[in-house]
C-alpha cells in the first residue's frame, strides 16, 4: 500500500505504545496518523504524480501543532467486523492541511481512497474482535502535542515499508528535499518501482 502519513516522534510514539487499550495492538513502529491512502500496487507514473503533486502543497505550508487528548473509537469495519481504537488528532491545520492536498491532487487527477467524504484524523491504538463492544471514549493520562513539521509517503506494505520520502513543510526545506529525491528517481530503472527492486 502506498500511504501519507504524519509520525508522532519518538517520544510520543513511545507514550502511545504505552497506554492500555483493549483489543489487537497495532504494529510495533507503525504509529501514524493517515493523511491520504493511495491503495496497493500504485503505478510508477501515478507515484511521479503524488510525489510532485505532495511537494507542491509542501513547499506552501508551515509547521504546525496537533494535540491528541482522548482515546476513543470509530464505528465497527463493515467488511473486517473489528473496531479501530484510536486517538483522534485536534488541529485546524491538519484540516486544512488535508483540504490543500485534496484540492491539488484532483487538478492533477491523482488517484486516492476517497471512501470517506470527511477527513477525521486519528492514530491507531487497537483493534477490538467481531464480538467485543468499543468501550466508553476517556481522556489521555496526560495530554500528547507536537510540532508536524513534514509529511512521509510509504510505499510498500506496513511491516516493509520500501519507499519512504519525506516532504519537509515549508519552501527552503522542501526544495532541498526534491533535489535528493529526484537524484534517487534518476538512479531507479526505467518504469520500475522502487520495491520491485531485488
Amino acid at each position: 500500500m502506498t500511504v501519507l502519513v504524519l509520525q508522532p516522534p519518538p517520544r510520543e510514539a513511545l507514550q502511545l505504545r504505552r497506554l492500555k487499550v483493549p483489543g489487537d495492538r497495532t504494529i510495533p513502529g507503525t504509529q501514524h496518523i493517515t493523511v491520504f491512502h493511495f491503495g496497493k500496487d500504485v503505478p510508477k507514473g501515478m507515484l511521479d504524480k503524488i510525489l510532485k503533486s505532495t511537494y507542491e502543497v509542501a513547499e506552501q505550508v508551515q509547521p504546525f501543532l496537533v494535540s491528541l487528548r482522548q482515546i476513543s473509537s470509530l464505528p465497527r469495519h463493515p467488511d473486517k467486523g473489528t473496531i479501530p481504537i484510536v486517538c483522534p488528532v485536534e488541529g485546524s491545520e491538519l484540516q486544512d492541511l488535508w483540504k490543500r492536498l485534496k484540492k491539488v491532487y484532483d487538478r492533477d487527477k491523482v488517484e486516492y481512497n476517497g471512501k470517506f467524504p470527511t477527513y477525521k484524523p486519528h492514530t491507531t491504538l487497537s483493534y477490538l474482535g467481531e464480538d467485543e463492544e468499543a468501550p466508553p471514549d476517556r481522556p489521555l493520562p496526560e495530554p500528547l502535542s507536537w510540532d508536524v513539521s513534514q509529511l512521509v509517503l510509504w510505499g510498500g506494505d506496513k511491516e516493509n515499508a520500501i519507499l519512504e520520502t519525506t516532504f519537509p513543510l515549508g519552501k527552503k526545506m522542501a526544495t532541498i528535499q526534491k533535489v535528493a529525491t529526484r537524484s534517487l528517481w534518476r538512479r531507479l530503472p526505467s518504469g520500475a518501482l522502487p520495491w520491485e527492486l531485488e
